[in-house]
């Protein structure tokens, strides 16, 4: 007799906020599933009856019903009676009723533990799937560990040399991907990812495209989806989550269809696409109430006020928020609405009911140990104090930095996870940092501030050096030389500071006289009157210049060398041609050059500086592409640049391949690419500098393959367009083409903040070659020294739209 039974899922409210999460629990009639044949046909109508609700997607009736067939069925027939337990503690389960799923459980496994030895031995998937419940019901009540040693006892079973195992292919495979899955998901909660990822991996290799496991793999695809989520990886998480979408569609399962749908919102607001986001939070919304999926309901309404948070219109967020909470039975749901809620009412400065909010949930997620929900509601707690309790406000956000900090270690994946991880963690570093700024305890502002400033980046700097010493604040600024001194900036919402640094003086906190949002229009409206030639520019730039460096200007005086630890929007100013109280420009008063954080600072220069050995100028011009056009002043700017070197080795039109680039990198200490770049605003490790293709490459070296790169101290000149440009993302700072080469070994990038004009360029490049005569450590200088001589050219090649794009970004020296 084949029986046709029900896929469902259930879900658990996880860390992030309103995010679906699938345990993909098949609710089945033991040993009854794709063709097999239950144990004893089921003659009594009740268990049939139930099996067809359930198969329908009809669980109240299926609980009904499950009570009938248990009363109706023979207690002689121990084993129907066992695997009917089971369905109910299934049923039961999917119905959030983990009392009467863990009582049938348990009743289940009485009655197998009763049958002999012998028929036990062959009941090795009633063992196995009766694990899988027994684990869900400990991982719903938090007790993460035993659940784990269930599932792993029930993969011993499926993995051991059992010719039964062996025999029934199909089930044993969804079981096992089954078991992965919710290993997994634990392992997500826990904060876990690079093992939730190898389990999904691994469930996702157990299955096949057939139908009849289209139900895990519909689940795991969503379940990717989630973790990515978690992780920041927007992007990524949208493929994943489309094909489950799919499957869901197909099977006409709108639950679970349902469940995807807002993945995707999730996934569409990460990203920035509200309006993408607004559209799947309502299509949720209209299924859950067509199909009277309540809790989707509830996560639909949570997306929307999420929305709304964004938006600013925060009194509209906590209305919506106080109806979802009023109608709200689980507990993890009931705390990530209180988590969004006590937000949005202490931005409307209801700063008592967002405390006790923020309490409870952070309660709740201390005890079910979901760290991330703990970070949110910590964050909260510290904010709702910094008025009036400096003290505890200290307390709650060094929690909050401290289990962020946690979490980034275990992020998995590569740079872009790990980038991605912190975009919206940023909030309890700033709180702190406020408060240390304003109880006049500069030192620990500026140690917090630095773990926020290039994260990745000293990561992967640290792996090539001893010398990166993280964020050892102290010693860095000891180092420093005489001559120079450090300004390193924050931004953060309203208020916005600046450390200035020298060798054997405390660091100094300055707020600055204007908000991030000011500051970024101000940026915007100057770099506009920069690149339209408008009259306006001088005026723009002084106005920069006085919320920027007026208050440091007796520390600065004596700077021979300032150096900008640039933050936000500030990655998009040409400190350079800001217009000083002198009426000078900046550049004209001192050598300026840029950091992405202190941690990447090395100290002082060496006293003797070594000359570029002359072989080793490499550089690569006018590459040969269809999509772009031929830069023969690059051409020009190259061979009159190696004459300065010789002998040097350069690579034009068809030789300027990525293959080449890849090979001869490796050995330059100065390595010059005149070619076009390709800024990708939405992922910034997609952008590239565009070489000659050859066979087997497609000519685009982008970020993440220039990650992969060994450079040897080089100095990195990328006379292109927009080679500084990129996306500013919160932990890191400016993402960009200099950025990869920072990161893969260079010394000193010195890279253009706009689309350049060719000749000027060229004229500007050979001048900076000039002038740094070999030395790499003084390419700061020798970037001043050309910008200076093109403020002599006759007008308009004096404006600073023709000299004032490159910025010079300096790395460790090792």
């Amino acid at each position: 007799m084949s029986v046709e039974f029900f896929n469902k899922g259930n879900f658990f409210g996880l860390p992030k906020l309103e995010t679906v999460v699938l345990i993909f629990i098949f609710f089945t009639h033991v040993l009854s599933v794709f063709g097999q044949e239950p144990s004893k046909p089921a003659s009594d109508s009740p268990c049939k009856e139930t099996r067809l609700a359930a198969g329908q997607g009809n669980f109240e009736s299926a609980s009904r019903l499950i009570k009938q067939c248990l009363e109706s069925g023979s207690k002689g027939e121990v084993l129907a009676r066992a695997e009917n337990l089971l369905l109910g503690a299934e049923i039961e389960f999917y119905m959030e009723n983990a009392r009467q799923s863990a009582d049938y459980a348990a009743l289940a496994e009485n009655q197998y533990i009763s049958l002999a030895d012998e028929t036990r031995k062959g009941l090795w998937l009633f063992s196995v799937k009766l694990k899988k419940v027994q684990a869900a019901l400990k991982a719903e009540k938090g007790e993460y560990q035993q659940a784990i040693k269930l599932y792993k006892e029930g993969l011993a079973i499926l993995v051991s040399p059992n010719t039964l195992v062996q025999k029934d292919g199909g089930e044993p495979r969804r079981l096992k991907a089954d078991l992965l899955s919710g290993v997994s998901l634990i392992q997500l909660k826990t904060g876990l990812y690079s093992d939730a990822i190898a389990n999904l991996e691994s469930a996702l290799a157990e299955l096949t495209d057939s139908r009849n496991d289209n139900y895990s793999r519909g689940g795991i695809l969503n379940e990717f989806g989630h973790l990515l989520n978690e992780q920041r990886s927007h992007r990524q998480a949208i493929g994943y989550l489309e094909k489950s979408a799919e499957i869901w569609q197909k099977e006409k399962d709108w639950f679970n269809f349902a469940m995807t749908q807002q993945n995707l919102a999730i996934a569409y607001r990460g990203i920035g696409d509200y309006k993408q986001a607004q559209s799947y939070f309502e299509r949720v919304r209209d299924l859950a109430v067509k199909n009277n999926f309540i809790e989707l309901d509830t996560m639909s309404l949570q997306g929307l006020a999420s929305l709304e948070q964004i938006r600013g219109e925060h009194r509209k967020a906590v209305e919506i928020l106080q109806k979802v909470l009023s109608q709200s039975t689980a507990s993890v749901r009931r705390a990530e609405i209180l988590w969004r809620l006590s937000s949005n009412q202490n931005l409307t400065g209801e700063s008592v009911p967002a405390r006790a909010n923020a309490t409870e949930c952070y309660e709740y997620a201390t005890a079910q140990k979901i760290e991330n929900l703990r970070y949110l509601c910590a964050t909260n707690l510290g904010e709702t104090y910094l008025q009036d309790s400096p003290a505890s406000a200290e307390k709650w956000l060094n929690t909050a930095v401290e289990i962020t900090e946690n979490l980034s270690r275990r992020v998995a994946g590569r740079e872009p996870e790990k980038v991605y991880f912190m975009q919206d963690k940023s909030a309890a570093y700033h709180g702190l940092i406020k408060l240390f700024a304003k109880a006049n305890k500069p030192e620990q502002a500026l140690a917090v501030s630095e773990k926020l400033k290039s994260r990745v980046l000293r990561e992967k700097l640290q792996s090539r050096s001893t010398k990166i010493l993280g964020d050892d604040v102290s010693s860095r600024i000891s180092n420093l030389p005489a001559d120079t001194t450090v300004v390193s900036y924050v931004l953060s919402d309203k208020e916005c500071f600046a450390f200035v640094l020298k060798a054997n003086d405390p660091p100094k906190v300055i707020l600055l006289p204007v908000g991030e949002e000011k500051l970024r229009e101000q940026i915007g409206r100057y770099r506009e009157s920069i690149l339209t030639f408008s009259p306006t520019f001088k005026r723009e730039a002084r106005a920069l210049y006085d919320s920027l460096l007026k208050a440091a200007e007796v520390e600065i005086a004596n700077a021979k060398h300032l150096i900008i630890v640039p933050d936000g929007a500030l990655w998009e100013l040409p400190f350079q041609a800001l217009i000083t109280s002198s009426n000078k420009y900046l550049v004209e008063e001192r050598e300026i050059s840029y950091v992405p954080a202190l941690g990447v600072l090395t100290g002082a220069r060496s006293p003797t500086t070594s000359k570029t050995n002359q072989k080793n100028l490499v550089a690569f011009a006018n590459s040969t592409r269809k999509d772009s056009p031929a830069l023969p002043e690059a051409e020009r700017e190259a061979n009159d640049i190696s004459k300065l070197y010789a002998p040097s080795s350069i690579f034009f039109k068809n030789d300027a391949t990525e293959r080449r680039v890849r090979t001869e990198a490796a050995q330059a200490k100065v390595l010059h690419l005149a070619v076009h770049g390709e800024i990708n605003q939405t992922d910034p490790f997609a952008s590239a500098l565009l070489f000659t293709e050859d066979a087997g490459d497609d000519g685009r070296l982008t970020v993440s393959e220039i990650l992969q790169l060994n450079l040897p101290n080089s100095l990195v000149v990328l006379s292109s367009c927009d080679t500084s440009n990129g996306k500013v993302l919160s932990g890191e700072g400016l993402l960009s083409l200099s950025w990869a080469f920072l990161a893969s070994g260079g010394r000193v990038v010195v890279a253009a903040q706009w689309a350049v004009e060719e000749k000027a360029t060229a004229d500007l490049m050979l001048n900076f070659h000039r002038s740094l005569n070999g030395n790499i450590n003084e390419s700061a200088s020798a970037l001043r020294a050309a910008q200076v001589e093109a403020l002599k050219r006759p007008a308009p090649f004096n404006h600073p739209f023709y000299w004032s794009a490159f910025v010079a970004v300096e790395g460790p020296q090792r």
